[in-house]
């Protein structure tokens, strides 16, 4: 179980993608993941303390493509994510020093990484 500092740390701060691998774990431009507006629109991602979530990943407004749903720490490295629309994936969390420096988001095909904004 994560401890409620790492928990707060989550929940403190919007959290926005720095990169993308591919199946091959190749890096690839977060264009390939989505299309090629992506990169005049960014992405997001933030942790409630009542254990939702909502991930915002596609051009347009962040009213178009925002997904959200329930989180839960599953280990201290994973965070379970469960999406309104009943898809369910994991994320992992890279640590230093006791602090989250990134959450590795499964995606499709993609692995995301996304940092602290």
């Amino acid at each position: 179980m994560l401890s409620p500092s790492v928990t707060a740390e989550l929940t403190s701060s919007a959290w926005i993608p720095e990169g993308a691998k591919n199946a091959s774990g190749d890096e690839v431009d977060m264009s390939e993941v989505y299309n090629t507006n992506y990169s005049a629109y960014q992405g997001s991602m933030s942790f409630s303390d009542d254990g939702t979530f909502t991930l915002w990943l596609s051009p347009g407004s962040p009213d178009d493509g925002t997904h959200s749903g329930k989180y839960s720490v599953s280990a201290s490295d994973k965070v379970n994510l469960s999406f309104d629309n009943g898809t369910n994936t994991t994320a992992a969390l890279k640590q230093s020093n006791g602090k989250i420096t990134a959450v590795v988001l499964k995606y499709n095909d993609y692995e995301i990484t996304f940092v602290k904004q």
